[in-house]
C-alpha cells in the first residue's frame, strides 16, 4: 500500500495540479501576459508586447511600416530546451488573428509554425533546410482569434523537409518560428497590417491524458482487492 499512496500522491501532485501524469513532459506555455516571455522577431522594432486584446490578456503584436522581409516570432531558448521527444504524440497550438490586413490587399498567406535543426533555406521564406512546417488556417481577411493546433507526430499534417523526421527533429530542434506576416499588401498598400499571437502550448492531448487516468484506476482497483 506505501507503493500505491506514492503513485496516488503523484499523481494528485503532478498530474491534476500541473495537468500531466508521472514521468510524462511538463506542458510548455507562453501565455504573453505581461511581456513577450523572451520570444524575439527579425523585424523587432514591428514587434511589441500589447496589452489588452490577447486572447485574454496581453499578446505578441506585429504592425508593419515599410515593405521588409516577412515578420516572424522565434520561440526563446528556455522553450527550446524543454522542446524533447518526451513530447512526441502531444499537441502543439497557438493562437492568431489578423486585426487589420492594411490597404491593397494582393494576397493573404495562410498560417504556419516551422521547427528546423539547421536554420532556413531563404531570409524572408522560412522554409527549414531540416525540419518541419504545419499550415493552419488560411484567412480571408481581419479575423476573431483563431486556435491553430496540430500534434507532434506523422499525423499533424507537417511538411517535412531536408529527411526530418518526429521524434528525432523534438530533440535536435534550435529554432521554433510562428510566421506573423501574412498579408501582401503590394508597394502601395498603407503597411498598417497589424497581426496578433497569443498562447503557444505544448501539452497531451486531453484523450491521451483521459486514457492515462483510467488506466491509473483500473491499477487502483487492482490494488486494492
Amino acid at each position: 500500500m506505501k507503493n500505491l499512496a506514492g503513485v496516488l500522491m503523484c499523481w494528485l501532485a503532478v498530474g491534476f495540479i500541473a495537468g500531466a501524469p508521472c514521468g510524462a513532459a511538463m506542458p510548455i506555455e507562453s501565455g504573453f501576459d505581461a511581456d513577450l516571455e523572451g520570444w524575439t522577431s527579425n523585424l523587432a522594432a514591428a514587434v511589441a508586447h500589447a496589452s489588452p486584446g490577447g486572447n485574454p490578456g496581453g499578446y505578441a503584436r506585429f504592425i508593419e511600416t515599410t515593405p521588409e522581409e516577412t515578420a516572424t516570432l522565434f520561440a526563446p531558448a528556455s522553450i527550446l530546451t524543454d522542446f524533447s521527444s518526451d513530447h512526441f504524440g502531444e499537441m502543439l497550438s497557438w493562437d492568431q488573428k489578423i486585426f487589420d490586413t492594411g490597404s491593397n490587399i494582393v494576397s493573404i498567406a495562410p498560417f504556419l509554425i516551422s521547427i528546423t535543426s539547421s536554420g532556413f533555406s531563404l531570409d524572408g521564406a522560412w522554409i527549414p533546410i531540416v525540419g518541419a512546417t504545419f499550415i493552419g488556417d488560411l484567412a480571408t481577411g481581419e479575423t476573431a482569434w483563431l486556435t491553430q493546433s496540430t500534434t507532434l507526430d506523422s499525423s499533424g499534417g507537417w511538411l517535412f523537409s531536408g529527411g526530418a523526421s518526429f521524434p528525432s527533429l523534438l530533440d535536435t530542434a534550435n529554432t521554433i518560428a510562428i510566421q506573423f506576416e501574412v498579408v501582401n499588401n503590394g508597394a502601395v498598400g498603407d503597411r498598417q497590417e497589424h497581426i496578433g499571437i497569443d498562447n503557444f502550448i505544448v501539452t497531451p492531448e486531453p484523450a491521451s491524458a483521459a486514457l492515462l487516468l483510467l488506466g491509473f484506476a483500473g491499477l487502483l482497483r487492482r490494488k486494492m482487492r
